[in-house]
C-alpha cells in the first residue's frame, strides 16, 4: 500500500471515530443503535439500566403451586426484615384462575399481575421463577438487570423439565439437589448454574414428600443466593448437555403395572414416585384395579414363596398376617394394604368378596384380555 493511501484511510478512522462520539452523546442515536444490535444478535433485547451492587432488590416473582409458594414465602420474610433487608418491593405474576400462589399474594397484599405480562427495563432489580410452567419470552427475561433466577429441583443437567422430583424417584436416584440457574428463552432448563445443593434421597419417600423438602430448601437457597447475587451471576457455570437427563410431565399409562417384566423395586419406585397424581393400577375381568397402600417390597418380597412357587405372574393371594393383598411380579412380591376395584375396599374386604370364592384361593391380575386363561 502506498503512503498517500494509507494516510488518506488513516483520516477517514479518525473522522468517523469523532463523529461516533459526538453522535454517541444522542439519546436517540444511543436508543438506535440498540435497536439495530439488538436485531443483529437475534431475540436479545439487552437491559440497558445500570445494576446496582446491593441489596435490597425489587423482585418480581413467577409461581403457581405448592411448591413455588415456599420461594415466594422465603422473599416475603426477608422482604419484612428490620435490619439487612434483603427484599424492597416484592410482586407476583400467577397464570390466569385460581393457584396457591394468587392466594398467597392475596392474603398478603402483595402485588398480582396476570400473565403474559409487560415488564418496564428497571422497574425491577431480578426476577425470580419456581414451578411456573411456561417458556418466558427473552424480552422479559432481559427487563430485569440480573435476569430471572430459577429454582429447579435437582442437580441440573439431570432432569431438565416439568416433574423433576418424580423421574428422580423412579429411577432410583439417591442424591438429588437444588439448583438455581439463569432462564434462558426458547428452552427450559439450559441456564448458567449460579449455585446448587445437593441433598440425599431418604429411603422409600415419595413424591410429595421430597417435594415439600425441597420447596422448603429451595427458598432458603434462594435468599441466600440473593445475598449474594453480584458475585455468584459471575461465576456462574454452564451445563454440560451431554449430560442432561429429561424429565418430562407424567402420563395416566405410567401407572399401568407389568408384572412379568417390573421387579420390587420398580414397582416400589414407581408407586411412590406418582401414585398422589395417578394411581398406579393393573387389570382383573377387564376392569381397573387401583392398588393402594403399598407395603415396603423388602417386608414383602420373599412372603409365602412356596404357595406362588408354581403360579404365573400376576397371581393374587391374601396374607391373613398382616392383612395384604400380595401379587408375584418379576422377581418376588409386592403387597397392598387397600385397593379400588368398582370401589374403594382393603385388602381383607377384596378377598372376602373374590378371592375367596375361588377353589384355589388365588386369582390372576392383568389378563383382562385373556379371560379365559384367568382364575376367577
Amino acid at each position: 500500500m502506498n503512503c498517500s493511501r494509507y494516510k488518506c484511510i488513516l483520516n477517514d478512522i479518525t473522522s468517523y471515530s469523532k463523529w461516533f462520539v459526538l453522535c454517541s452523546k444522542n439519546k436517540l442515536f444511543k436508543k438506535n443503535l440498540i435497536n439495530i444490535f439488538n436485531k443483529a444478535t437475534g431475540d436479545k433485547t439487552f437491559c440497558t439500566v445500570k445494576k446496582k451492587q446491593y441489596p435490597p432488590w425489587n423482585v418480581l416473582f413467577f409461581g403457581t403451586d405448592e411448591f413455588s409458594v415456599e420461594t415466594l414465602k422465603s422473599l416475603h420474610e426477608s422482604q419484612l426484615e428490620d435490619k439487612n433487608r434483603l427484599v424492597n418491593k416484592l410482586e407476583v405474576v400467577c397464570n390466569p384462575g385460581q393457584s396457591t400462589i394468587r392466594q398467597y399474594a392475596v392474603q398478603f397484599h402483595l402485588k398480582i399481575h396476570d400473565w403474559p405480562v409487560n415488564i418496564k427495563k428497571g422497574k425491577y432489580d431480578v426476577g425470580v421463577l419456581a414451578s411456573f410452567g411456561r417458556l418466558i419470552p427473552a424480552s422479559v427475561i432481559n427487563s430485569f438487570p440480573y435476569g430471572i433466577l430459577n429454582v429447579h429441583p435437582s442437580l441440573l443437567p439431570r432432569w431438565r423439565g416439568s416433574a423433576p422430583i418424580i423421574h428422580a424417584i423412579l429411577n432410583g436416584d439417591k442424591v438429588t439437589g437444588i439448583s438455581i440457574m439463569q432462564l434462558k428463552p426458547k428452552r427450559f432448563d439450559i441456564g448458567p448454574v449460579l449455585f446448587q445443593k445437593e441433598v440425599p434421597v431418604p429411603y422409600r419417600i415419595t413424591a410429595v414428600e421430597l417435594c415439600n423438602h425441597l420447596a422448603l430448601l429451595g427458598g432458603e437457597i434462594l435468599v441466600n443466593c440473593l445475598r449474594d447475587l453480584l458475585n455468584l451471576s459471575k461465576e456462574e457455570k454452564q451445563q454440560d448437555t451431554s449430560k442432561a437427563t429429561y424429565a418430562p410431565k407424567i402420563t395416566k399409562q405410567m401407572g399401568k403395572l407389568d408384572w412379568k417384566n417390573n421387579t420390587c423395586i420398580d414397582i416400589d419406585q414407581r408407586y411412590r414416585a406418582i401414585s398422589s397424581l395417578i394411581p398406579v393400577y393393573t387389570m382383573w375381568r377387564n376392569k381397573k384395579v387401583k392398588l393402594r397402600d403399598m407395603v415396603d417390597p423388602n417386608i414383602t418380597r420373599d412372603l409365602l414363596q412356596a404357595k406362588f412357587e408354581n403360579l404365573p405372574v400376576g397371581s393374587v393371594r391374601f396374607y391373613h398376617k398382616e392383612n395384604i393383598l400380595l401379587v408375584k411380579c418379576k422377581d418376588g412380591l409386592v403387597g397392598f394394604r387397600k385397593i379400588t376395584y368398582q370401589n374403594p375396599m382393603t385388602a381383607k374386604d377384596f378377598f372376602n368378596g373374590f378371592i375367596s370364592k375361588t377353589e384355589q384361593k388365588y386369582i390372576v391380575f392383568n389378563c383382562d384380555n385373556n379371560e379365559h386363561s384367568c382364575v376367577s
